[in-house]
């Protein structure tokens, strides 16, 4: 990917240049996984305005715990509200290909404690400069895609405590819908005891064959639950 073939941003007032939005999403239906149980999705994006009033976005991917990931969103706020101020300062324009480079200078460890942050950061400069040039992201890849990307559904579990017939058909039923409203990709959460091989045979059978079917543990498995 080719970054620098596109013209830096002009920054303006520094004070507002980078802002961060902190929002809550509703989840449709609670969603049961390995690590917990989800009714809603907190989420943390990134703002960056160029002179010109053009604004990038830039979403931050880290949950709200760090049992997962080991970056939290709350943490990775902390993160840029303490580094953007000293990336942008006394600069007049900005590119994301510079954005790793000036925020090493500033912590040298930052993107291995903080991916995901800086990724956002990244992100919302590129996206700013994308918009200033009126350029297609996909240009930045060296050729367009064969087809367009796949919408995608999440499809939660009814967790251990649900007999294996009520959690099938839940989770089928939950499937069916997505699909009607058109969503040729759905991820099933599983893991040790969440009914997963029944779930899984049942629903694939049911699916059409174009359907994506995905199973995603979080990490739960280990090599001798091969079996489940």
């Amino acid at each position: 990917m080719n970054l620098s073939a596109l013209p830096p941003v002009e920054i303006g007032d520094t004070a507002g240049t980078v802002q961060l939005h902190r929002r809550k999403l509703d989840l449709v239906r609670q969603v049961v996984a390995t690590h917990g149980t989800h009714t809603s999705r907190r989420v943390l994006l990134v703002e960056f305005v160029t002179a010109d009033g053009v604004r990038g976005w830039g979403e931050c991917g880290a949950p709200d715990d760090s049992g997962y990931t080991g970056e939290t969103a709350d943490a990775a706020a902390t993160f840029l509200e303490g580094i953007a101020p000293g990336v942008i300062a006394g600069r007049r324009s900005l590119t994301a290909a510079s954005v790793r480079a000036l925020v090493a200078a500033i912590d040298p460890d930052a993107a291995s404690r903080h991916p995901m942050a800086v990724a956002a950061l990244e992100t919302a400069v590129l996206d700013a400069q994308l918009r200033t040039t009126d350029t297609a992201f996909e240009s930045l890849l060296g050729s367009p895609p064969k087809r367009a990307a796949l919408a995608g559904a999440t499809l939660g579990n009814q967790g251990p405590d649900v007999s294996t017939a009520a959690a099938v058909d839940a989770v089928i039923a939950g499937a069916l819908e997505a699909v009607a409203l058109g969503y040729p990709r759905l991820k099933l959460k599983i893991g040790p005891g969440l009914h997963t091989t029944d779930i899984v045979r049942e629903l694939r059978a049911v699916l059409d064959d174009g359907v994506v079917l995905l199973g995603d543990a979080n990490g739960a498995y280990r090599p001798d639950d091969v079996a489940h």
